[in-house]
């Protein structure tokens, strides 16, 4: 038996481990370092060698592991990871559609930010808009509300004068119908309805009714004084000849007088004047001076000339033959002539102030124009203080 023991064959470590185990000269030691082991001849063996993975202890080269148990024993060692699976032309494909349709959505994405940022852009744009368009509007209102407020005390005041002027109306109309001339109203009508200035008071802001209103009253105002002047003016103008036709109708003054002249187989007569007039009740002249017009070079010139007082029978002759005419009948003439274009002149002021409502020729007098005015104003400021 010790003779089969003796046979059974020795197993090569070398060729099994596939190198010669070299004995170190001195081996390291240290905590954490394995300790090295002899074998029964006294050599000493090498260390297991260590896994850089995770510390474990590889099998010997040629030694497989036994089946179920992975190469590496140590459980913190990293795992094998499987080998890529060969993509196929399919799904090659398939990636390449899918990138597009990415690609295509991410250009749509973009021009939908670019077109949302533009959206969002004229909407805030709109928003501060309409928020400086509030402000401005507000701003404007408030110069509005400001001028108004100037505006009302000048047409109060502006209906306030023009409605001192009907009493002075009152007074020209009734020195006319006495035969007593309105001297006092003359210095009367001097006085001036205040126009209004808009230059201080944002006109433009307010409202187009009061605007309307505002332009329709100025108008007015214009034309009352207008008008109030020429009155004046007339009255100033007309007061000698109208006072001279009221005087001789007290006291009758023969001083125009009507001569005739043959003209072809037809008679004429003709005014003239007397040059030395005389009173009715006096005796009357036979013979007197009268003045007419005569032609020189081309242009007609007064002329005297000694006329006869007709008595009978022919009124033609070698000297002119003169008949007296009425001076009642002149002076009314007269006297009625001016005294009706200065009634029309007062009914041309009354009518401005206090309107006509007459149908089918109404109009609104300035003084009621005036009064409306300003409570529309007054309502407005009212209105814009709530």
């Amino acid at each position: 038996m010790a003779e089969e023991k003796s046979k059974k064959p020795k197993i090569d470590l070398k060729a099994r481990l596939g190198k010669t185990a070299a004995v170190p000269s001195a081996m390291p030691s240290g905590p954490g370092l394995p300790t090295p082991s002899t074998d029964g001849l006294g050599r000493v063996s090498a260390p297991p060698p260590i896994s850089s993975s995770g510390g474990g202890i590889a099998p010997p080269p040629g030694i497989a592991p036994p089946p179920g148990l992975t190469p590496s024993l140590s459980p913190f060692a990293p795992k094998p990871q499987p080998k890529p699976q060969p993509v196929s032309a399919e799904a090659q494909t398939i990636k390449v559609e899918v990138s597009e349709e990415i690609h295509d959505e991410r250009k749509r994405a973009g021009r939908r930010a670019v077109l949302y940022s533009a959206i969002a852009a004229v909407v805030f744009a709109g928003i501060g808009f309409v928020a400086g368009g509030m402000r401005e509007r507000s701003q404007r209102d408030t110069r509005a509300v400001e001028g108004l407020k100037k505006l009302e005390p000048e047409v109060t005041d502006s209906t306030k004068k023009a409605e001192e002027l009907l009493p002075i109306l009152d007074e020209v109309e009734k020195g006319l119908r006495d035969k007593k001339y309105p001297d006092s109203a003359i210095e009367k009508l001097s006085m001036t309805v205040p126009p209004l200035n808009l230059e201080d008071k944002s006109f433009g802001t307010m409202p187009t009714d009061v605007q309307k209103s505002t332009l329709a009253f100025i108008k007015k105002v214009d034309s009352v004084n207008d008008k109030k002047d020429r009155l004046k003016n007339l009255l100033g103008g007309q007061k000698k000849n109208i006072e001279k036709a009221w005087a001789e109708e007290q006291k009758p003054v023969l001083e125009l007088a009507v001569i005739f002249k043959q003209a072809g187989s037809n008679m004429m007569a003709e005014m003239v004047q007397i040059k030395e007039p005389w009173e009715v009740a006096k005796e009357w002249p036979k013979e007197t001076k009268i003045v007419v017009s005569a032609m020189q070079e081309g242009k007609r010139v007064p002329a005297e000339k000694t006329a006869k007082r007709w008595e009978k029978d022919a009124l033609t002759g070698e000297t002119p033959l003169f008949i007296p005419v009425d001076p009642v009948s002149v002076s009314g003439f007269t006297d009625e002539r001016l005294v009706l274009q200065l009634v029309g002149a007062v009914n041309d002021v009354r009518i401005l102030l206090q309107g006509d409502e007459t149908p089918g020729r109404e109009v609104v007098g300035l003084l009621k124009e005036g009064e409306g005015l300003a409570k529309s104003i007054d309502s407005k400021v009212a209105k814009a203080a709530r």
